[in-house]
């Protein structure tokens, strides 16, 4: 059974109730965005009412409400572009890139746009500048969501730009996008399966490979059995049930949910000495 739940608050009247109940998965992810998630490309969380607030205040030079909250000569220049691309994001073109916001043409006017994403969520926020217009969608869903995303974002700013045919034209995405989630889900299903019939090539015995693995400046990685006696593997934040591989004292992690990575075990002369993680080594504590 495939849902998707939708909801919408909106000023301008746009209903989006005729896309409940086609498209959903509702497994939570095991990842969470926390102070000490926020690394790498960073983080924000917000709200879409508070998003739309800093939306109207990019289309009306950093004011809100009539008083400015943000200097007029940074919005403006947060919006030059800065160097030039040629790149899409499915239907969103990127030919430049400004202060954090990538610039192209979308139904043939200029758009601002910046997405975002984390296990589990997706984020999209665009503008039209010329015709003061912008979108602000969050998803609770990072791999159909953009897609899905893509298809609220062509219904509002086509309901907002007068394009007729307009119901005709969702219909078909919707359906479309409708095929595709179940596809999808048929396919991690055969993938599940594929990778649960892997054989295992572990050289020692399991217990050999339990145990802390350190790196200087990584942390630590805890290797156990779950409550189940399966090979769990925790790294901070991070965790997942290990799974076979191709490779001798190899196994595949997923601490990115539904993101697939291997993890080398350095076999010595006296046992499990420590294991290999993309390019970092952990050594094994005593």
């Amino acid at each position: 059974d495939l849902r998707w739940e939708t909801t919408a608050q909106s000023n301008i009247g746009i209903d989006l109730s005729m896309w409940r109940g086609r498209v959903s998965f509702t497994a939570d992810a095991y990842l969470k965005k926390t102070d000490d998630t926020m690394q790498a490309a960073g983080g924000l969380i917000s709200t879409a009412p508070d998003l739309a607030k800093f939306l109207i205040a990019q289309t009306s030079k950093g004011k809100l409400n009539g008083k400015t909250v943000f200097p007029e000569q940074i919005i403006v220049k947060s919006q030059q572009a800065q160097i030039a691309t040629e790149s899409r994001y499915l239907d969103f073109a990127r030919s430049a890139y400004a202060w954090g916001w990538y610039i192209g043409e979308y139904k043939q006017r200029p758009m601002l746009h910046h997405f975002g994403g984390f296990a589990g969520f997706h984020a999209h926020l665009s503008f039209m500048p010329e015709e003061r217009i912008g979108l602000v969608v969050l998803n609770n869903e990072d791999i159909l969501s953009p897609r899905m995303t893509a298809l609220i974002a062509d219904y509002a700013y086509g309901l907002l730009l007068g394009e007729t045919e307009l119901a005709e034209r969702m219909d078909g995405r919707l359906a479309q996008l409708t095929k595709q989630a179940k596809e999808m889900q048929a396919g991690m299903v055969k993938q599940r399966v594929k990778l649960a019939e892997r054989e295992w090539k572990l050289s020692r015995p399991i217990n050999d490979y339990l145990g802390t693995y350190q790196h200087p400046q990584l942390g630590n990685m805890e290797v156990r059995l779950n409550e189940q006696g399966k090979l769990f593997i925790r790294w901070g934040r991070l965790e997942s049930i290990a799974g076979a591989f191709d490779n001798p004292d190899t196994v595949r992690v997923e601490f990115s949910p539904n993101s697939g990575d291997t993890l080398d075990f350095v076999v010595g002369n006296v046992g499990i000495t420590g294991l290999r993680f993309a390019a970092a080594s952990f050594k094994k504590t005593p």
